[in-house]
């Protein structure tokens, strides 16, 4: 089921030979990349943020991927205004950037 959140309908008839392995590469990337940056912030707030618990950096790491694919999973209309979409997944993707950095203060520090 989740290759049809990611591919297009019709596929594969619809799509170039190839988009299969690149949208798998693609998916690759991303996660290499969301990973990556996930360890180097902790990393790196780790002194500036101590005192928090690992409640508080799941939920900081957790959440923004978790609300950008259940946004991700209610779009039907994709295929017919991509430009639109784009847009919205730029800013959703700055809000979400965003909000990496307000969690930890919103949350309940460890005791």
């Amino acid at each position: 089921e989740a290759k049809h959140m990611v591919l297009p309908r019709g596929y594969p008839e619809s799509a170039a030979p190839g988009y299969g392995g690149y949208t798998g590469w693609l998916a690759a990337g991303l996660f290499a990349h969301s990973f990556t940056v996930m360890v180097s912030t902790n990393a790196l707030l780790s002194g500036f943020f101590a005192e928090m618990s690992a409640a508080s950096w799941l939920m900081k790491d957790l959440l923004p991927p978790l609300v950008a694919g259940t946004l991700a999973s209610r779009i039907h209309s994709l295929e017919a205004n991509p430009k639109k979409w784009l847009s919205a997944a730029c800013f959703a993707n700055s809000v979400l950037g965003c909000a990496e950095f307000l969690i930890p203060h919103l949350l309940p520090k460890a005791s």
